[in-house]
């Protein structure tokens, strides 16, 4: 539930609630997603360029689509598509 809450914080701007609510999910699968999602709309881009990287590097096989939400709210398009075509 910390992840839909998430992302409505994401949606509203609110990096400090965004972080808060993903760092209590626990679900496995969305966990991982959300703590990777919520820095990209933070002041810390070192922190949100980390977070990518470290998301692709254990789920670039299997999470393909989730990569290419990242890199939309980043705003890079040509990322998007490039991981749509892996999805």
């Amino acid at each position: 539930m910390y992840a839909f809450l998430a992302e409505i914080d994401i949606l509203r701007g609110d990096a400090a609630a965004a972080m808060r609510d993903a760092r209590q999910e626990i679900d496995p699968e969305y966990g991982p997603w959300i703590r990777a999602m919520a820095p990209q709309i933070g002041p810390d881009r070192r922190q949100a360029d980390a977070a990518l990287h470290e998301y692709i590097a254990k789920y670039d096989k299997t999470q393909p689509y989730a990569i290419a939400e990242l890199y939309a709210l980043r705003k890079q398009p040509d990322d998007v598509f490039e991981w749509l075509q892996r999805a």
